[in-house]
């Protein structure tokens, strides 16, 4: 009789127990990829910390309520031994008490019939019954998979970012030959580039010197045309643009066949800024390179993206 008014029966500590365990290893996945630098493929840096904290958080709640759980089970446990011995007890007639024990074994059947006994209620209706339910914890076990997968990863970012590589906007692709200024080559940013380019005074100024860029080499449909790119994170992986600037070899004797897609590499070559065909009175950055030679593989930056 006991377990039949229990509320926590074999199915609720079985959810119990599978809750606990998917989420204390959905706590371990955030430290582990906090340690493996997983998250710099997904999100940008400063949320990388918050990340940590809520795994540790996560396994110090597990770590509660799987003490919890243990002391439930056994008061439970504790109480199912005292009603087998009340009912054990029940059954000795031998009390010196003056009645008819085939009336009273009737009131005892009658009284625990629900419904007879004046409470027209069923147990399901009160949460009584706790049905096991493994769909449940799917979507908690989607990243644990796509963790053990070793997703995310430098491949899967560049499939993603790959994709993002759309609309690429070119200026005039033909070879221009300017004086070169300076006798050093300057190191150069995508963002610097970019501002240098809205403004005539700054186009002026440095247009002529000779720099160098590193990122992604991504080829285009022109020949001997590519784009050099880097991604932008603001948040996350999903809202990540690219920044790119276009690169024209000078050498029409050479191929750019040779270089992977979204390989690592510093290229350098003669700043220049061209008007784009389509927009009148905007310009875009233009490193003009000399030959094959001034695209040099490099190791890949630890994040893909720039922020």
């Amino acid at each position: 009789m006991a377990h039949a008014h229990s509320h926590e029966g074999e199915n609720y500590y079985l959810d119990q127990l599978c809750t606990i365990g998917v989420c204390g290893a959905l706590g371990g996945v955030a430290i582990m990829m906090y340690v493996q630098g997983m998250l710099q493929y997904i999100l940008v840096k400063q949320f990388h910390l918050w990340v940590l904290l809520g795994g540790i958080a996560l396994l110090v709640l597990v770590l509660v309520r799987a003490v919890a759980l243990w002391f439930s089970a056994g008061r439970v446990s504790h109480a199912h031994n005292h009603n087998h011995d009340h009912d054990h007890a029940h059954h000795h007639h031998d009390h010196g008490h003056d009645h008819d024990h085939g009336d009273h074994q009737h009131e005892h059947e009658h009284c625990h019939e629900h419904g007879d006994c004046g409470h027209d209620h069923d147990h399901n209706d009160h949460g009584h019954s706790h049905a096991f339910s493994p769909w449940r914890y799917a979507v908690m076990l989607l990243p644990i998979m796509l963790f053990l997968l070793n997703m995310p990863n430098a491949g899967f970012s560049n499939d993603y970012l790959a994709k993002q590589l759309r609309g690429d906007q070119f200026a005039d692709a033909s070879v221009v030959q300017l004086e070169r200024k300076g006798n050093g080559v300057m190191g150069l940013y995508f963002s610097e580039l970019s501002s240098w380019a809205q403004s005539e005074r700054t186009r002026r100024e440095y247009q002529g010197f000779v720099g160098k860029l590193k990122g992604q080499f991504y080829p285009t449909n022109v020949e001997r045309v590519f784009t050099l790119v880097r991604f932008k994170m603001i948040c996350c992986a999903t809202d990540a643009v690219p920044a790119k600037v276009m690169m024209v070899l000078a050498n029409d004797k050479q191929s750019l066949a040779s270089i992977k897609d979204l390989a690592w590499v510093e290229v350098e070559g003669q700043i220049q800024f061209r008007e784009r065909p389509d927009q009148k009175g905007v310009f875009i950055p233009v490193l003009q390179v000399a030959s094959l030679d001034d695209i040099r593989p490099v190791d890949p930056d630890p994040s893909p993206f720039i922020q």
